[in-house]
């Protein structure tokens, strides 16, 4: 399927660059007046004009960068870092395109930055999936790294996180990335002012437990924060100052769809040693994590999730931001869709599909 996909791209792509041809067919059809006076130009000069600008904006908005450092997560996903370029200003939860002339100068990918706009590199993780990855992943998994082309920032839907004091973040796979951007912008500036949100709950499937490693000093971290309800501004006690309070409510679930439900008889023992763990050491005994965390066998119910958030927020407004397989979006797409206005609780929904 992964090969299909990216024919039928590249099909996509070179057949969409036939409108240069089409466009000089039609700038030549009526130039000799034989019916009427040729008018086409007066359509064509300026929808060729802002094509031109924004090509050329694209390409002076490119910046060659060097890479700082990469390394394999596993087989399927590369960790990459990239020394920051001047100026380079960007948004949690934005994408940028990326470009690697030794494989194709011609072909630019879009991926989502996992870093935050503090950071001082900028990084991606990227999933193989395609010609195009697989070979960046193989030239990049060990030095010497050749230098990138780095065409971005671009708005993004997971950018609009903190406009809403209640947020359901939906994440599977690899889609996990515009949202650890998202959370660990919120850990860097979890007691800074002017942050709608309050209450956010997370929700992330994996095949296997494996690839919650990836962020899961992230998750960690997050948690723990969330526990400290003041801050000192310095050692003195008269100078203890509460400031804005952390979240009051954040909620990570983590769940491993490789695995078979939490309602299969086969299941029950895991599940019981798991809960019994979690009594007795306050972890959650695949993550580690304390405070917040949660892991299940098999995949979320969303109806139940849907349902359970309209009647802990009565007559809210619950931003719902989702990034996965088209499949996954659209389950989710039909589950909010069918909770939306109960219990006077209205669901916007935002996606991000990751074929």
């Amino acid at each position: 399927p992964a090969k299909k996909r990216q024919e039928n791209y590249e099909r996509f792509w070179w057949t969409h660059h036939l409108f240069i041809v089409f466009q000089l067919c039609c700038l030549l059809h009526g130039s000799s007046e034989l019916i009427c006076p040729w008018k086409y130009w007066w359509w064509f000069t300026p929808c060729c004009g802002l094509y031109i600008l924004d090509r050329l904006w694209r390409l002076w908005n490119h910046n060659v960068v060097t890479v700082n450092n990469a390394n394999l997560e596993n087989s399927q996903v590369l960790s990459l870092s990239l020394n920051r370029p001047p100026g380079w200003i960007y948004r949690p939860g934005q994408y940028a395109y990326i470009c690697c002339k030794e494989i194709s100068m011609w072909q630019y990918h879009p991926f989502t930055i996992s870093s935050t706009p503090e950071d001082e590199c900028v990084s991606f993780h990227i999933k193989k999936n395609g010609d195009w990855t697989a070979e960046l992943i193989k030239r990049y998994k060990a030095p010497p790294w050749k230098p990138l082309i780095l065409d971005g920032p671009y708005s993004a839907a997971a950018q609009h996180v903190f406009e809403y004091d209640v947020v359901l973040l939906f994440a599977a796979g690899i889609g996990v990335t515009p949202y650890a951007s998202t959370l660990n912008y919120l850990r860097q500036n979890l007691l800074t002012a002017g942050r709608a949100l309050q209450h956010l709950h997370f929700y992330w499937t994996c095949r296997d437990q494996g690839s919650f490693h990836w962020f899961g000093q992230l998750f960690s971290e997050l948690a723990e924060l969330q526990m400290s309800k003041e801050v000192s501004a310095s050692n003195s006690v008269a100078s203890k100052v509460a400031l804005i309070q952390p979240l009051e409510d954040i909620e990570l679930n983590l769940y491993i769809t490789g695995a078979t439900p939490e309602t299969d008889v086969r299941n029950v023992l895991l599940r019981i040693a798991m809960e019994s763990y979690f009594r007795q050491t306050g972890r959650d005994p695949v993550t580690g994590i304390t405070t917040g965390t949660r892991t299940h066998m098999g995949r979320p119910d969303f109806s139940e999730i849907f349902k359970r958030t309209c009647e802990k927020y009565p007559g809210r407004q619950v931003g719902v931001f989702c990034c996965g397989a088209p499949a996954f979006v659209h389950t989710i797409h039909k589950a909010q869709q069918s909770f939306s206005g109960y219990n006077g609780t209205y669901f916007f929904y935002y996606k991000e599909i990751f074929s």
